[in-house]
């Protein structure tokens, strides 16, 4: 009679199969045959510095052995009479009576030396043949009395998890620049596993599994791994590898369109109400009763997951995780608040810190992209919850913005051409990389992204301070001034505003029109690329809201600089369909009969503010100069009847007389003929301050050929030089 796989044998933290023999009785295994976790196998990295336990399964009261050997590495020869390779550590163990053993392997320094790993039982009998079997579903083949684990390194070993945007495989992000990184460099490995945690036909378990389906370590130069390996982690192991000088192990466990509730073991999740009454609501709970093996809803149940891809590396050594997940679960953050702290509680039941340090966290907030069916602003809120949820964490923890990095997705295959995919990787991976110095290394490097840590009124000003890991504040390469700052007075209504950097520690934030500011927000939008507050080493500064409100009802920024032509957009309300559901689109328009051509003057600036020209030839003396294209999804909802001024500096290089108004019906205000800037007060009527949208500016010229700089917009509540309101 065969031997049936039954139940789980637990031997300190890692569960293992225990075999049954109906003949006997018995927990036990075909003569001499050994079960390992299926990280264990050649070419893996093992965490350096570090005592890593070795469990396993065999036969009961049999010895088995343990032999770990050192080789130089490849191109190096040893030195005669060294002890430092060759067999390194010997251990022997007696399994009991359910056939358990566990060995610890002795900390090794990072390096580029190869090691082969032996494990053997000492009954081994040559030409020895497997007894059949018949195995549960997930568990493989005893492994034979003898196995060999060649060319392992030991180095640094992360986690990386998440959904799609960590799932991103490396052969397709980035325009696929970076497709050849690691075709030649055999000291950055991935395990990988199948993406959804089974193969294709098999079932979902409700019970934790000891063994990762299609668990394996990749080996440079396969084509086939480019397409599963994280083009994050791929990036953040490139950079730390040429920081640290050590070989680079990531243990891939990342699956598209997974939940936070797919990731938390049962006992954990379903004893926090909350989060049971959340997975009600959206009708995810399920019980042993009610579980979907198979089916479209099978791969999103509660601790799927977590039972397939997590469980199964029970035991590991590891630095820590990287984190880059929430898209399936923006439209939730409070729930989202309350619930991730007990996925990192889970883990440290399954993973084992790297000798004296504590499992670390980094972890993204959300890349740009429109949620046209949630409340404005919901991305937002999203990702300021991120931001203060770090403090609150059991790990140490590293929070990366990525708000300015491009949203493009076009380039990507089919399978990927998403808005909420961008194509960019390789900067958000070295982000991680760089803030692990500082977080995990004791290097001299920020530990996190550089973050406000504190916030006064002074007069008309807020002052700013910033936790920038001793680096300075600066703008952004390539821009002039500070953007992305708002402030609202005691009304609540946030308007962009002024910002400068002082001595490169401090940000001081001021409105013209607001003389008592109450709060302050920084990059609070969905989408922020023009936001621009960085470190000298790059990091965007995480957004930011002195008092939690969000500046929904606040005339974008982009739309009074002008200082650009196009901006990313989802065109309208409507999501087309792929793939062009969003791009960079035009930001202002005229009739065609105006005979308007935009451009950015690169000669003429006003305070380090950009300056935009307009060359016009008209077919009417009176015509629109300027509209704003009505793209609903970047645009909070504006409410114009808040505003009674709006003022425009502008140019005049005809040296001629012409005239500007808000509306063809509207009188005029006169633009003089003198070669200087003027600034015009131009009256917002009642009639459009029901208008939910931009005011449009025609302009008046009786030659109706010509040319207009201008700059600066603002919007005012009260006349412009009478005291501000706030």
């Amino acid at each position: 009679m065969f031997p049936v796989i039954t139940g789980t044998a637990v031997l300190t933290g890692l569960q293992l199969p225990a075999i049954v023999c109906p003949e006997k009785g018995v927990n036990t295994l075909a003569e001499s045959h050994i079960v390992l976790p299926s990280y264990i196998a050649s070419d893996m990295i093992l965490q350096q510095n570090s005592d890593l336990p070795v469990v396993g399964l065999a036969a009961p009261n049999q010895t088995v052995d343990l032999t770990l050997e050192r080789f130089p590495a490849p191109g190096h020869l040893a030195p005669r009479l060294s002890r430092q390779f060759g067999v390194i550590h010997r251990d022997s163990q007696v399994t009991d009576e359910r056939g358990h053993f566990r060995f610890t392997l002795p900390p090794q320094k990072g390096g580029f030396e190869r090691y082969i790993l032996t494990i053997s039982t000492a009954e081994r009998r040559k030409g020895s043949v497997p007894e059949p079997y018949v195995r549960a579903p997930g568990m493989p083949k005893p492994l034979p009395d003898m196995k060999v684990f060649d060319n392992i390194l030991f180095g640094e070993v992360w986690i990386s998890a998440g959904q799609d945007n960590m799932a991103m495989p490396l052969a397709f992000a980035d325009e696929g620049q970076y497709r050849s990184v690691l075709d030649q460099n055999d000291t950055i490995r991935f395990l990988v596993q199948a993406e959804e945690g089974v193969e294709s036909g098999q079932p979902f378990s409700y019970q934790p599994l000891e063994q990762a389906s299609g668990a394996r370590w990749t080996k440079p130069g396969q084509i086939l791994d480019l397409r599963r390996i994280s083009a994050v982690a791929a990036h953040f192991a490139l950079r730390l590898q040429e920081r640290l000088t050590v070989p680079v192990g990531i243990v891939s466990t990342e699956s598209s369109g997974s939940l936070l509730h797919n990731w938390i073991d049962r006992r954990r999740l379903y004893a926090m109400p909350d989060a049971v009454n959340h997975l009600r609501k959206i009708k995810m709970y399920r019980t042993e009763a009610d579980w979907e093996p198979t089916g479209p809803k099978a791969r999103y149940q509660p601790f799927v997951f977590y039972n397939h891809k997590i469980a199964p590396l029970t035991g590991l050594v590891c630095r820590g995780v990287l984190w880059y997940q929430g898209e399936s679960d923006v439209a939730f953050p409070d729930y989202y608040a309350a619930t991730f702290p007990a996925l990192l509680k889970s883990w440290s039941r399954v993973f084992k810190a790297a000798e004296g340090s504590k499992l670390n966290l980094i972890y993204c907030q959300l890349a740009p992209y429109f949620y046209q069916t949630l409340k404005p602003a919901a991305l937002s809120r999203f990702n300021l919850m991120l931001a203060a949820l770090r403090k609150t964490l059991p790990w140490p923890s590293a929070l990366v913005s990525l708000y300015d990095i491009s949203p493009e997705y076009h380039n990507l295959p089919d399978s990927w051409r998403h808005p909420l995919h961008p194509a960019s990787k390789a900067p958000l991976g070295q982000r991680m990389a760089e803030l692990s110095l500082g977080l995990c290394y004791g290097q001299s490097s920020p530990a996190t992204s550089p973050h406000l840590s504190q916030a006064r009124i002074v007069g008309n000003k807020f002052m700013l301070n910033f936790e920038t890991g001793q680096q300075n504040l600066t703008i952004r390469k390539g821009d002039k001034r500070l953007k992305g700052f708002s402030l609202a007075g005691s009304d609540g209504i946030f308007r962009p505003a002024q910002a400068r950097i002082l001595f490169g520690v401090q940000v001081m934030v001021w409105h013209d029109d607001i003389s008592h500011p109450c709060s302050c927000a920084y990059a609070a939008y969905d989408l922020n690329l023009d936001c621009n507050l960085v470190t000298e080493n790059e990091l965007p500064v995480q957004p930011f809201s002195t008092n939690g409100r969000l500046p929904l009802n606040q005339v974008w920024a982009p739309l009074l600089s002008l200082d650009t032509l196009k901006i990313w957009a989802f065109t309208g309300n409507e999501v087309r369909p792929l793939p062009d559901q969003a791009g960079f689109q035009e930001l202002l328009y005229a009739p065609a009969s105006s005979g308007c051509r935009f451009q950015l003057d690169q000669e003429h600036f006003r305070d380090e503010v950009a300056t935009l020209r307009i060359d016009y030839r008209s077919d009417s003396m009176r015509f629109t100069l300027l509209q704003v294209n009505k793209l609903n999804s970047l645009q909070p909802p504006l409410d114009m009847t808040i505003y009674r001024w709006l003022t425009v500096y502008v140019f005049n290089p005809d040296d001629r007389e012409k005239a500007l108004s808000l509306s063809p019906e509207l009188a005029e205000t006169v633009i003089e003929a003198r070669l200087n800037w003027q600034k015009l007060s131009l009256p917002i009527p009642a009639s459009l301050k029901t208008v939910q949208g931009f005011p449009q500016l025609v302009l008046q010229d009786k030659l109706r050929t010509g040319t207009l700089l201008i700059s600066q917009i603002q919007l005012w509540r009260e006349a412009p030089g009478a005291e501000g309101r706030g």
